[in-house]
């Protein structure tokens, strides 16, 4: 039957599926499509793909105090030398505070 796409997928531990690959073929889904309208009626879950356009607004001058302070030294601030260096001691800060 065209248009019409059936397979099995499994529920995880953690409540999510996988969708098949022809499915989202056959659905002509792009990797754009992640968000999904979900419903659930007489024993049949529908799903509609969706688009949302989601934006945080900064003010100028938020933004501008922000990156200004991030560069500035502080009281107990710390080089370190590599990343490794930095994990180390970050490690040893957790177990200190267990």
């Amino acid at each position: 039957m065209k248009g019409v796409a059936k397979m099995l997928t499994k529920r995880t531990s953690g409540n999510q599926i996988t969708l098949p690959k022809n499915l989202i073929k056959e659905a002509q889904l792009s990797e754009e499509d992640i968000y999904f309208d979900i419903t659930y009626k007489n024993g049949v879950f529908s799903m509609k793909p969706v688009s949302l356009k989601i934006e945080e607004k900064i003010s100028d001058k938020d933004f501008a105090s922000f990156a200004q302070s991030a560069f500035e030294r502080e009281k107990g601030d710390k080089d370190f030398a590599s990343v490794s260096e930095a994990e180390k001691f970050l490690r040893k800060r957790i177990k200190e505070t267990e």
